[in-house]
């Protein structure tokens, strides 16, 4: 046998490469979102960028909503809807495609994974990395920790790893244009989970520091140098909240609001003597 034919390449088993493929969606977390509506929420929760390239991209997942809780994400780029590839499909298809689905089914499928993995899948058998896909689906009803979560109130989560903690246990993402940072994910019973941290939270303060509108390249460096000290301030809000401040031009700085929770216990505490003045006098 010549030097040239030992050097062929045999082409790969359909096995081969059905686990090469499973490797890969395993690495890239494929996912197969089984989105749900609720009864008692409008819309199943995300925004999709209006860029006109392809694929279409997830730019934002809404607190509390069934996306967030089936495990859509900031950054998923969508493969496909309803098993129908869309990974060239632009904005108006798309949106297109999920509205009629949810007012037809009430409900749609999304094959997603992480944009900087696209390029690696989408010449793949979209049938294919639908069957290996982790499959995830919105529960039937809104989460009691969804459904009691407090509104329009900014929060302060102090995070401290401890000898039963290597990572505090968040994933972050960039904001829209790389401005500002989001949490992509909270690892349940983590030192984050603990503190009060939750999914699609807006990060506004970092140890005190205001970063709001600051590159999503500096406030990564600062969570970084950060958590060399094992301590993390987070001063964040959820989305709906982050809109309600945005809309009404409110100051989002914790000293300010500080002052607003105090005036209003001080309100509060007025209003309730009042009313405890009036019915120990009233006949």
């Amino acid at each position: 046998m010549s030097s040239k034919a030992s050097q062929t390449k045999v082409p790969p088993t359909d096995n081969t490469e059905v686990h090469e493929i499973s490797s890969l969606i395993h690495e890239a977390n494929v996912r197969l979102c089984r989105l749900r509506l609720w009864l008692n929420r409008q819309g199943i929760g995300f925004q999709i960028s209006p860029s006109s390239s392809s694929p279409p991209i997830i730019r934002m997942v809404e607190s509390n909503s069934p996306a967030s809780a089936v495990g859509l994400q900031i950054c998923d780029a969508i493969l496909a809807i309803n098993n129908q590839n869309v990974s060239e499909a632009n904005f108006q298809q798309v949106t297109a495609a999920i509205k009629t689905a949810l007012d037809t089914k009430g409900g749609v499928d999304l094959l997603v994974v992480q944009q900087k993995f696209y390029k690696e899948l989408r010449k793949k058998d979209i049938s294919m990395i639908s069957s290996l896909a982790n499959v995830l689906v919105t529960p039937s009803t809104m989460p009691a920790d969804f459904l009691n979560f407090p509104k329009h109130q900014p929060r302060t989560c102090d995070i401290h790893l401890n000898k039963n903690n290597k990572t505090f246990g968040f994933e972050v993402v960039s904001g829209d244009d790389d401005i500002g940072m989001y949490i992509q994910e909270v690892t349940p019973n983590s030192p984050a989970s603990d503190a009060g941290l939750r999914k699609s939270d807006r990060i506004i303060e970092i140890n005190g520091t205001y970063i709001e509108q600051d590159s999503s390249k500096s406030i990564m460096k600062k969570i970084d140098e950060a958590t060399e000290k094992n301590t993390l301030r987070f001063y964040v809000v959820d989305t709906e909240t982050y809109e309600y401040y945005k809309k009404n031009n409110m100051d989002l700085h914790s000293i300010n609001n500080k002052k607003i929770q105090c005036l209003q216990r001080q309100q509060a505490t007025t209003v309730q003597n009042s009313k405890s003045h009036i019915n120990r006098n009233s006949l």
